[in-house]
């Protein structure tokens, strides 16, 4: 074991994480965990600009099928003066900070049902790990964001 320190437990882990760490970089557990030739490195890991125009191009083409749905369901205008037909806003979408801050409440929520459940650290941050995964790939505009957080903590699970 490690020496114990004043956190007691948590010195020994971090300690044995220090030294997993510490191995994976000199590359003492082999290839195949070689972090710079990674997928995770490859696929998961962004800059702050390049996630915002991900982000951004994401919102962009869910608004522009929104529009090619309008467009093809309803092709002509609304006449004027009629009561029953209201001109249409364009879609506009949703704010970047705004979706951010509300997939975090729906991470938060994930660690409070994940506390509730008394379900291991692993899967509350596994199901974390899902749900932002799932949201670099899409909007919240496309997938009701607590869906996905049940699935997600389901997945976890498994």
């Amino acid at each position: 074991m490690g020496t114990r320190t004043g956190f007691g437990q948590v010195g020994v882990e971090a300690a044995c994480l220090v030294r997993y760490l510490l191995l994976m970089w000199r590359g003492g557990l082999g290839e195949s965990m070689d972090f710079m030739t990674s997928t995770h490195r490859r696929r998961w890991l962004y800059t702050r600009s390049k996630l915002e125009e991900e982000r951004r191009r994401l919102q962009q083409a869910v608004v522009d099928g929104l529009r090619r749905q309008r467009a093809a369901a309803d092709p002509g205008e609304p006449e004027a003066g009629s009561a029953t037909k209201r001109p249409r806003e364009e879609p506009q979408p949703v704010s970047l900070v705004g979706e951010l801050l509300m997939l975090k409440y729906y991470q938060q929520i994930i660690q409070e049902k994940c506390r509730e459940m008394r379900m291991p650290m692993k899967v509350m941050a596994t199901a974390i790990q899902y749900h932002k995964r799932f949201f670099l790939r899409h909007t919240s505009m496309e997938f009701d964001p607590g869906r996905v957080m049940i699935t997600a903590i389901f997945m976890a699970t498994k």
